[in-house]
């Protein structure tokens, strides 16, 4: 969840799948995601650590719904 500040308003909610380094999602798990989506914000959260760091990177993409059964 978003939150305004540490115990603010809730200002999003999201549903989010992380992966670390080189692991795949799986169909199931984006079939399930794409879904989801339909209703509610679903985030693909792919975080990139090398060693132990001092410091490292991940990349957030939001999930779209399949639009391709909708009339």
């Amino acid at each position: 969840m978003a939150r305004d500040g540490w115990n603010g308003d809730v200002l999003e909610r999201y549903y989010c799948e992380i992966k670390t380094g080189n692991a795949s999602f799986e169909r199931s798990q984006m079939e399930t995601m794409r879904e989801l989506a339909t209703e509610e914000r679903v985030l693909k959260i792919r975080v990139l650590i090398d060693d132990v760091p001092d410091q490292y990177s991940l990349r957030i993409r939001e999930v779209e719904p399949d639009r391709s059964q909708e009339e």
